[in-house]
């Protein structure tokens, strides 16, 4: 990329080389799926500049707010959930879940380490969201198995947008382990902060383009005869429904 358009007002690593081009990298060496999806996610994703950054972003946008009211409408805090977030990250999107417990799963180890200093009381396995029968607890030596129904609710923010990221298998692996009739919650990245102003679209690979991801998880949903609505919000709309 060329020096003069790179986005100085976000982490440096999202202006080089995305996620997608360092899997390609890693799976050409002869890596897993699953490892080389979390040797890229920790270039690009596992600082703690990119942990603040999403943060700032949806405090200053008034997301938190929003975010929390769906949760608390779909009840998905409730005592005796078992809830599974996909793209955990550090943690941050599940600090308000006091009563339910929680299943983080993200590739990024040093993100994972994060969200387990902070919420002990949860599990957190480094796995892919595409398949959650395969997967490794960062603190015990517990392998994820997550069984056919057996989650009553699922949560995935920011995730569907990321290059690696293949939606209908996603959305299939949410339909197995959702109990019937239990919520699900997405959000999608609609746009960034660029030198204090707000900028439609995401940065992809390195470079800004159109975001298509709301079409991608929208599809998907429909493919799987799944209904949805959508909450709009300018920087990271949600989308919920029930199984």
């Amino acid at each position: 990329m060329r020096e003069n358009t790179i986005n100085a007002s976000v982490p440096l690593s999202w202006n080089y080389g995305g996620t997608l081009t360092r899997f390609d990298h890693f799976k050409k060496a002869g890596w897993s799926d699953l490892e080389a999806v979390s040797a890229a996610a920790e270039i690009k994703y596992g600082n703690h500049i990119y942990f603040g950054y999403k943060a700032w972003e949806r405090s200053i946008t008034a997301w938190w707010p929003l975010y929390h009211a769906a949760t608390d409408a779909l009840k998905l805090d409730e005592s005796n959930n078992l809830i599974v977030v996909v793209g955990v990250n550090d943690g941050t999107d599940i600090a308000h879940l006091k009563r339910a417990s929680v299943i983080g799963i993200d590739p990024c180890e040093s993100a994972l380490e994060v969200a387990v200093r902070h919420f002990p009381q949860h599990s957190f396995f480094k796995a892919r969201g595409e398949n959650l029968q395969e997967g490794v607890s960062i603190t015990t030596t517990d392998f994820l198995r997550l069984n056919n129904q057996s989650v009553d609710g699922y949560i995935c923010l920011k995730t569907i947008d990321v290059s690696v990221v293949e939606a209908h298998l996603l959305v299939l692996e949410m339909r197995r382990v959702l109990k019937p009739g239990k919520p699900f919650l997405f959000s999608v990245a609609n746009g960034y902060y660029k030198d204090g102003s707000f900028v439609e679209g995401v940065i992809f690979e390195g470079n800004h383009i159109d975001n298509r991801a709301m079409q991608k998880l929208t599809k998907s949903l429909q493919e799987n005869g799944l209904t949805y609505e959508v909450i709009e919000h300018k920087l990271e709309p949600l989308v919920f429904g029930y199984l």
